[in-house]
């Protein structure tokens, strides 16, 4: 900014002057101009590089998003397995003949429990 400032106080001072060359003035003028073009060249190169930034974070969470809803989940054929309107996180969490309710892509199971494995045993 200082530069702008420097050459409106020298094109005021040589203004106030009658017997200052036009060709300072022009001089002057062209000077202002330049450091002008500078400033709009800096301020343009800046506003893309904070925009991608910004577009760049934007699509960073909507990755992010995508990731974690539940309907992509769903759609990799995972269900989520509800119990009185909670989701059964841990298998002590259910007994036998507790009415479940099992979410799938296209819809929902009612189901009540049969059997509970605690894992070891895998047929």
């Amino acid at each position: 900014m200082a530069p702008i400032t420097s050459a409106i106080k020298s094109l005021m001072a040589t203004s106030k002057k009658d017997t200052v060359l036009p060709a300072k003035r022009f001089s002057i003028i062209n000077s202002f101009i330049s450091t002008l073009s500078l400033y709009h060249v800096f301020i343009k190169h800046s506003s893309v590089r904070i925009f991608t930034e910004r577009y760049y974070s934007v699509n960073d969470y909507k990755v992010k998003l995508d990731l974690l809803n539940p309907d992509n989940i769903l759609d990799k054929g995972y269900s989520i397995i509800y119990k009185d309107n909670k989701i059964i996180k841990d298998i002590n969490s259910i007994g036998i003949n507790d009415p479940i309710n099992i979410v799938v892509k296209n819809g929902n199971i009612d189901a009540v429990v049969k059997g509970v494995n605690n894992g070891k045993e895998r047929k």
